[in-house]
């Protein structure tokens, strides 16, 4: 597979081909997603294993990591909003699901 991680992004962003593509196939993919700038080729096992926090994902060492500190701050933020629609709800007296119903 070939993959190219943009590095003038933040976070980063990733381009790939399932499968061995040109470079220039690569090329029109990204000028499609609107991709430009420094990209660096990897391989698959140079990406996380899974995608859930490519939110936070950051290119080092020749490899995709996930940014622990950003992943805190997005993990803080989802909290605090949970907490703010929980305690909202607490006020009404509902729950999420009858909030749902009442809404429709």
């Amino acid at each position: 597979m070939n993959i190219r991680v943009y590095t003038d992004y933040d976070p980063i962003r990733i381009v790939s081909a399932k499968t061995n593509s040109a470079d220039a196939d690569l090329e029109i993919v990204a000028n499609l997603a609107g991709l430009t700038g420094n990209y660096e080729s990897v391989q698959d096992s140079d990406l996380p294993a899974t995608k859930d926090d490519r939110y936070a994902w950051k290119f080092e060492n020749g490899k995709v990591k996930v940014d622990s500190a950003k992943k805190a701050a997005k993990d803080a933020e989802k909290q605090a909003k949970k907490d703010a629609k929980d305690a909202v709800l607490s006020k009404l007296g509902l729950t999420e699901q009858e909030l749902k119903d009442l809404l429709g």
